[in-house]
């Protein structure tokens, strides 16, 4: 096999080896699963956040309960008092019914807070409810994006160790000065080895000279005049 062709051989393994080192890279599934997991502590913020007002509205809840219970039974013993016979002075009797108003209204005010804050805890729950199923979803869209991402990148560093044998091996069969000469163009472009098409390099897409296809068809190392790249043409 001549000189052009084993150039040709590594250019393709380069270019699969690449393909796999971005791969392995994943830039774009560490970013997604970056994404995931700042969304998921932002929701599990949240979720932790809304629990705790529900927390507090369920004691406040039970406090006004205890307090509610304590006025009704202030009221019964103050209104049994009231209509026992026992008080007879008119202005005692009527700071007594004051107190009974003043009781009920105070219940009355307890009532509709506990009324408010139970629809308050209902909505936060059902809140909490919405954030548990998002952050369940959440967490199983990043163990599947994490999974697919450890498997892929094992595979891929299987195929990437082989390859990187299969280089050497190849590297030792080529003529060092075309492979120096290949390595500094390669630094400039992902491509150093590029074919000649309908007789343009298909790395820039320039025509290529006469003069040059004619050495291209001599066996010859040619390089593209225009980009530099190193030209390989099939045989026919």
């Amino acid at each position: 096999m001549n000189q052009i062709e084993l150039l040709w051989q590594l250019q393709n393994l380069d270019s699969e080896i690449m393909e796999l080192e971005r791969k392995l890279n994943a830039a774009e599934i560490k970013e997604r699963l970056k994404e995931i997991k700042l969304k998921f502590d932002a929701e599990k913020e949240k979720l932790d956040s809304n629990k705790e007002l529900v927390d507090r509205g369920k004691k406040e809840i039970r406090a006004s309960k205890t307090k509610k219970e304590e006025l009704r039974f202030s009221f019964q013993k103050t209104e049994e008092k009231l209509y026992s016979g026992i008080v007879s002075s008119a202005k005692q009797m009527e700071a007594m019914q004051k107190n009974l108003d003043e009781t009920q209204n105070t219940i009355q005010k307890l009532e509709d807070k506990m009324s408010q804050l139970k629809q308050e805890v209902e909505d936060l729950e059902e809140e909490e409810k919405k954030g548990k199923l998002k952050l369940l979803r959440l967490k199983n869209t990043f163990d599947s994006l994490k999974k697919e991402y450890t498997e892929n990148r094992q595979e891929a560093a299987k195929k990437y160790e082989a390859l990187k044998e299969k280089r050497q091996e190849l590297v030792k069969t080529i003529n060092k000065n075309l492979l120096r000469s290949y390595n500094r163009v390669k630094t400039g472009t992902d491509t150093a080895v590029v074919l000649v098409e309908d007789g343009k390099c298909s790395g820039c897409h320039m025509e290529v000279s006469v003069l040059c296809m004619q050495h291209l068809k001599e066996g010859s190392i040619v390089s593209c005049e225009t980009c530099g790249r190193i030209l390989y043409q099939r045989e026919s």
